[in-house]
């Protein structure tokens, strides 16, 4: 066993790449707490199936009396498994989203429910006298958003999620707070690099500068760096109780000020930075300075809520079913209504976006290509070395998923 007590060196790649650990990460990710969207948008409603849970469904009833004082509806979230074949019911493409219906209906045998309380309503068809319901799923609301619940029932540390939610929000005060935003894009991903390896480059601050020089850095100042759980943790790593790490960073002053010539043109060589500068004038002029550069909050083990100047993400990211060197990602992109009504707005975010990510993706993918080979030599010791303070919440992160794994029947 890893003595994590003592060392701030990587696991040995066994921890993540051994078949034991991969045989049970369907069971880690079947207890594992989801992202699931908005839980509210008045006046009109919606109805989401979301592309990375499609077990389920979000029904909000149009609100017709919206009003300062008036409070809209919270999303109720139901099974979307038929009770009759357990066929899905709703099916949807993109971002999950689909106009609302009180009624939904099975094409399968023609089973129709109530969208928002899952009552069947044809049991005559089915012959059925009694009354069957669509089960609820239980939820956390967190600032505007909504997430399917879970506990780590059996660990020797309890999860809760409401309690991980509100250490974020202790942490960061009102940033994530989802009032001003609107939801401006979806994307599903397959990528480069295992799941696991994925949120532990999320958690890295030191390869920000030099892996990011001409895209994040652009805009992150890491030589301000607020953690948690941070230092405090590393001495501490078998003591239970905390599975969130948030990290906060400045902003570059020169944001916005560089040449944003080129940020729409995919063949500049410079069009990631242009893009990064193009944001920061476009933010600048109509905010001015932002609080901080970034916030970025992973809760264990998958969930990565992002804060940018005028962006909130919330991603999410899921093994490859079949292959341990790639990754399943989703993000919901938010804006700041105001800054969407600029036409370059949600463009250039995305151009931003998506160059960091290419750099992060080769990164990783590679990382992953190599602890794998070594997992298949039978290397069983630790690889690399931690930085004590840029990579000061990867050690939080081992330990949870060691522990984790542990509880899970796992013996490395």
């Amino acid at each position: 066993m890893l003595d994590t007590t003592t060392s701030l060196e990587r696991p040995s790649p066994q921890w993540i790449f051994a078949p034991e650990v991969r045989a049970q990460e369907t069971r880690l990710f079947d207890r594992s707490p989801l992202y699931l969207g908005p839980a509210w948008h008045r006046p009109e409603g919606f109805l989401r199936v979301p592309p990375w849970a499609h077990d389920l469904y979000l029904a909000c009833v149009p609100d017709k009396t919206p009003t300062q004082q008036h409070s809209p509806t919270q999303a109720q979230v139901r099974s979307n498994v038929c009770l009759h074949w357990q066929a899905d019911i709703l099916q949807a493409s993109g971002d999950g989203f689909l106009s609302f219906n009180p009624s939904i209906l099975c094409k399968s045998h023609n089973a129709v429910y109530s969208a928002e309380s899952g009552k069947l309503l044809n049991p005559h068809l089915f012959k059925q006298s009694c009354t069957h319901v669509l089960p609820p799923v239980p939820t956390v609301e967190w600032q505007g958003f909504l997430f399917k619940d879970a506990t780590w029932e059996g660990l020797s540390s309890h999860f809760s999620l409401r309690q991980e939610l509100a250490r974020v929000e202790a942490e960061t005060g009102s940033l994530f707070r989802a009032e001003g935003y609107r939801l401006m894009k979806t994307i599903e991903m397959e990528q480069a690099g295992n799941w696991a390896l994925f949120v532990l480059n999320y958690l890295d601050l030191m390869h920000v500068d030099p892996a990011h020089s001409e895209t994040l850095a652009q805009l992150c100042d890491c030589s301000y760096v607020q953690s948690y759980p941070g230092l405090n943790f590393s001495s501490e790593l078998q003591v239970p109780g905390r599975w969130t790490a948030v990290q906060q960073v400045d902003w570059k002053k020169s944001w916005g000020e560089g040449s944003s010539e080129g940020w729409n043109d995919p063949d500049h060589p410079r069009r990631g930075k242009a893009a990064f500068h193009q944001w920061g004038k476009i933010y600048r002029e109509a905010k001015g300075n932002p609080p901080l550069g970034s916030v970025w909050a992973t809760i264990f083990p998958h969930l990565m809520l992002e804060w940018y100047p005028g962006v909130i993400v919330m991603s999410q990211v899921f093994p490859h079913p079949s292959d341990p060197t790639r990754c399943k990602v989703y993000h919901d992109f938010y804006g700041e209504q105001d800054l969407l009504e600029h036409p370059d707005f949600l463009a250039v975010q995305q151009v931003a976006f998506h160059a960091t990510g290419d750099e992060d993706e080769s990164m990783v993918g590679s990382m992953s290509r190599n602890l794998m080979r070594f997992a298949r030599r039978g290397l069983n010791t630790p690889t690399g070395f931690v930085h004590p303070q840029l990579e000061d919440c990867s050690p939080f992160y081992y330990a949870r998923l060691i522990e984790v794994l542990s509880e899970l029947g796992v013996t490395l």
